[in-house]
């Protein structure tokens, strides 16, 4: 075998085990989605997307408190970020500070009008407060909205059912919590 030909061999296993450990290494980065993106706000603090799945992670484990707090950081940096205001509304709505909810929904619907989910979720604030005629309005737009919007499907039944309810087509929905029915 040529020499030639034996350094290519060598500097393609030489590039092969470099690649190899640099894997390993990132291995704990890759563990899960939280760990992930909390790596690339690290290293990219203006990339939107990573503020919402940083805070998104923080919610699947139940950790609201940072959730918000992720979020709340965010907004300072982009105040205009529908998806933003509407995560932070959740967080305040499943602490029930519902105030702190409703003006983070209506600071999405201002600033994403044409965003389905905030209207979804004032929709349940409203309703549960009592204000029939506005929880309509804001699920009837919801509606209008949601269809092709990511995150939306499993909101359309509900919201179809929340309005039959608050029409009087059926049973009414219970007075219970905002978005626990």
């Amino acid at each position: 075998m040529s020499g030639a030909r034996w350094l290519r061999r060598g500097l393609l296993v030489g590039l092969f085990a470099v690649m190899a450990v640099a894997v390993v290494q990132r291995n704990p980065v890759w563990r899960d989605d939280l760990t992930l993106w909390t790596d690339v706000l690290n290293k990219a603090p203006g990339n939107q997307a990573a503020y919402v799945n940083v805070g998104g992670g923080h919610q699947a484990r139940g950790d609201l408190h940072a959730a918000a707090e992720v979020y709340q950081r965010a907004l300072e940096r982009f105040p205009n970020n529908g998806i933003l205001h509407n995560n932070l509304g959740v967080m305040y709505r499943s602490r029930g500070d519902l105030d702190r909810a409703t003006k983070a929904f209506q600071a999405a619907i201002r600033t994403t009008p044409g965003f389905a989910m905030p209207y979804f979720n004032l929709g349940l604030i409203l309703q549960g407060a009592g204000y029939r005629r506005e929880a309509i309005i804001a699920y009837e737009r919801f509606l209008e909205l949601a269809p092709g919007q990511q995150g939306t499907v499993p909101h359309i039944r509900k919201a179809r059912e929340r309005l039959s309810a608050l029409r009087g087509e059926h049973e009414p929905v219970s007075a219970g919590v905002p978005g626990v029915n």
